[in-house]
């Protein structure tokens, strides 16, 4: 029996010792699949790959073997003296399934101008498809806009640069529809005008972004002053999501604090912006729902391990208070799964007024039973924390 637990430890330090060495000489242009082109979310970073460019820095072997275990691969490297993420934004069965799609799609057509037509058809088609497909996530379509899409050009004028003549610049909107709507977001939101990493651009189906720093949860027990000064910025980011952009409205329907990051300057970034609904704010009358002028109210669903949303509601309406719901139950309130007492926890005695008022607001922003609109409560909050750190 000691022979066999000897033989066991001995074979578990080589296969260990093997990964370490696999897992810390990680090649970046492993990570890119660029033979999947045309597949791809881009290569305007390519030459930045294949040169060296872009160097991998800060994975220790844990750290490392846990990414290429999850769901998503997210590798920290330099650009140009520049902290970035190279992230590998897609699984195998999603990337294997956007191949046959595409390969059954488009056989036999040559992907040049003449072609574009029918790439447009084809994103429309996976934007308002009803049918599960690798663009939807646990029954939930990955992006959604709405009330009603008529052109794809409705979405992609908001893309600084965009080329409407190049095909690629098609295909690419089509893999982003079909795998991870994130590069697309982020070259419509960019800082700083919004709290999203800066886009340095794609190669293959790896994306290149700004390294926002430390994520949401690792502040949980940091003094109260830089808890309610981030809170306030989620707020205000749920507020701008919503009302901030002149055409569009962004509900982030994965609002975790684990999708959200602090940087050096104590400014928060979503870093996670797969899952979106984007609604159109001024459709055509024609197409403008009954109750469109009237501000939408989110539910709340008193669940362990849930949320539940409703896209069609969402989409009904010009405003809905959903992005501020998320916020409060997902982060700051005792709702929240990953911070049983909630962000804004431990208020200091010497703030009364606050541990008077704090958790009332709180439990009416998640629950709004009555007591009026979340965004008037969530505007009190934010008066409230303001208050306290002044």
């Amino acid at each position: 029996m000691q022979r066999w637990g000897s033989f066991i430890i001995c074979w578990s330090g080589l296969f260990l010792s093997y990964f370490y060495y696999i897992f810390q000489n990680v090649d970046p242009r492993s990570l890119c699949e660029y033979h999947a082109k045309p597949v791809i979310f881009g290569e305007t970073q390519c030459p930045n790959v294949f040169t060296g460019k872009i160097t991998l820095r800060d994975n220790g072997f844990l750290r490392t073997i846990l990414n290429y275990l999850s769901i998503k691969v997210v590798l920290r490297g330099t650009l140009d003296n520049k902290n970035v993420c190279l992230k590998k934004l897609a699984t195998s069965n999603e990337a294997e399934f956007a191949d046959l799609l595409y390969a059954s799609t488009f056989k036999n057509v040559e992907l040049t101008e003449m072609a574009i037509p029918l790439v447009k058809i084809e994103i429309l088609k996976n934007i308002i498809n009803h049918e599960p497909t690798s663009a939807y996530y646990n029954g939930v379509q990955k992006l959604t806009f709405c009330p009603k899409l008529n052109k794809i050009d409705q979405l992609l004028v908001h893309v600084p640069g965009f080329d409407f003549h190049n095909v690629m610049s098609y295909v690419e909107v089509y893999t982003s529809v079909l795998l991870n709507s994130e590069p697309l977001i982020l070259q419509i939101l960019q800082p700083p005008d919004w709290p999203v990493p800066e886009y340095f651009g794609s190669c293959g189906r790896m994306t290149i972004v700004e390294d926002c720093g430390t994520i949401l949860t690792d502040f949980v027990n940091h003094p109260w002053e830089l808890r309610a000064n981030l809170s306030i910025q989620l707020l205000q980011a749920a507020f701008n999501f919503t009302f901030a952009h002149p055409d569009l409205t962004f509900y982030f329907t994965d609002t975790s604090p684990d999708n959200i990051a602090v940087d050096g300057e104590a400014r928060i970034r979503f870093i996670d912006l797969e899952h979106v609904i984007i609604v159109e704010k001024n459709p055509p009358l024609s197409e403008q729902p009954p109750d469109w002028q009237m501000n939408h109210s989110s539910t709340y669903y008193p669940c362990d391990d849930c949320y539940t949303f409703s896209p069609d509601d969402m989409c009904s309406h010009r405003a809905s208070d959903y992005n501020i719901l998320a916020v409060c139950r997902e982060i700051l309130h005792n709702t929240s799964l990953l911070f049983p007492k909630g962000f804004l926890h431990s208020v200091p005695n010497h703030l009364i007024t606050t541990q008077n008022l704090l958790p009332s607001l709180l439990s009416q922003c998640v629950e709004n039973d009555g007591f009026g609109d979340r965004f008037s409560i969530a505007n009190d909050i934010m008066k409230l924390l303001l208050e306290s750190v002044t």
